[in-house]
């Protein structure tokens, strides 16, 4: 891998409910297959779940020791004890590393909730850096972002190469990616590459939401189908990694993904 560009960031967001995490982790399936296919393109790859509702760990099978969030809230209530000589930078990035669940093909880490009991504005900052400066270490970083607007105006990543906005097409949906461009249009989250990708949507909806992209100067990548196999993976608590190549969930996601990632200078 050597030679390559470290630190590509590909995201998802939208309204909540509507699979963007279930996309994530067939994203991920998809990146970690094409590479046992081919070891030329394996990536050293980061998940990072950035909404306070983390789930994505559940989806995966993994097991995660605590959340970003939790270590946090832990080295505020103890800042006395940090050792004299170590930034408050250095010491709560050693315990992030403490907390990075290490997997064959990946590694995950779960931001949590990071403003309990207050807006801890400062400490917000300095976990952004520490992020940023974590997924520079990897070929590339998938991030799961909250369904509002907590990572635009948290800034978790600075640049983003490709950002998914999922919507099942409703207004709900569109009204949600809407106010997520308009808010880091302000605060100048740099979004190299937006796509939006429809869930469980018909035929005609497919069309509107691809008006509604060529209207909003955005790409409209695809959309996923429903699938029986997710449905029985998720109630069955399964690792969706193992879901089977024919499912159509997954055939979808993987033609997105196959369309999209060159933009990012990913191949595969």
């Amino acid at each position: 891998m050597s030679g390559r560009k470290k630190g590509k960031v590909l995201a998802v967001s939208g309204k909540g409910g509507v699979g963007k995490t279930t996309f994530l982790a067939l994203v991920l399936k998809t990146l970690i297959d094409t590479s046992k296919k081919d070891a030329s393109k394996k990536y050293d790859i980061l998940v990072a779940d950035a909404d306070p509702d983390a789930n994505m760990a559940d989806i995966l099978g993994v097991e995660v020791p605590a959340s970003v969030g939790d270590i946090s809230m832990k080295m505020k209530e103890n800042m006395h004890r940090i050792p004299l000589g170590i930034s408050k930078d250095r010491y709560l990035e050693g315990l992030i590393f403490q907390i990075l669940s290490e997997e064959h093909d990946f590694d995950l880490i779960e931001m949590g909730s990071v403003e309990r009991g207050g807006c801890y504005c400062s400490l917000n900052s300095l976990l952004t850096r520490i992020l940023d400066t974590l997924s520079e270490n990897y070929d590339i970083s998938l991030a799961d972002m909250p369904a509002g607007l907590e990572h635009v105006n948290r800034r978790t990543q600075r640049d983003i190469d490709i950002l998914y906005l999922i919507t099942d097409g409703t207004k709900p949906g569109l009204k949600t990616i809407k106010r997520i461009l308009e808010i880091a249009k302000k605060v100048k989250v740099n979004f190299k590459n937006v796509y939006i990708v429809g869930n469980k949507v018909s035929e005609k909806i497919e069309a509107s939401l691809k008006k509604y992209a060529e209207e909003n100067k955005l790409s409209y990548a695809g959309s996923l189908p429903y699938d029986s196999k997710v449905m029985e993976f998720s109630l069955d608590g399964e690792n969706l990694l193992d879901i089977p190549e024919d499912s159509p969930a997954y055939s979808a996601v993987k033609s997105i993904v196959e369309k999209t990632v060159k933009s990012a200078g990913i191949e595969i």
